[in-house]
């Protein structure tokens, strides 16, 4: 938000990303921050769809932490987790 920006224009990059990473885990992300356009507006199987558009591990947690923290609804939570894990197999060439 604003004091990333202030941040980011001050040079002070390493604290701009730190700042953007405490609140992805928070799930203190605006909509308009999310990898998915208009995510609030997406129903329990838009949004399911959209999520396997998501093809790296900062996207899927930005989601994530961000319908935990609002929705919390347990098939879009699911489909994150389950995509999460996916890339990360793929990541980890375990099978």
């Amino acid at each position: 938000m604003w004091f990333a920006k202030i941040t980011r224009r001050d040079g002070a990059t390493d604290t701009a990303r730190s700042l953007h990473e405490t609140r992805t885990r928070l799930g203190t992300l605006t909509e308009a921050e999310l990898p998915i356009t208009g995510y609030d507006r997406l129903n329990v199987t838009d949004a399911v769809t959209a999520i396997t558009t998501l093809d790296n591990t900062d996207q899927l947690n930005q989601v994530l932490h961000y319908e935990e923290a609002h929705k919390n609804r347990a098939r879009v939570v699911s489909a994150l987790q389950t995509h999460y894990a996916g890339l990360a197999k793929d990541i980890t060439h375990i099978n």
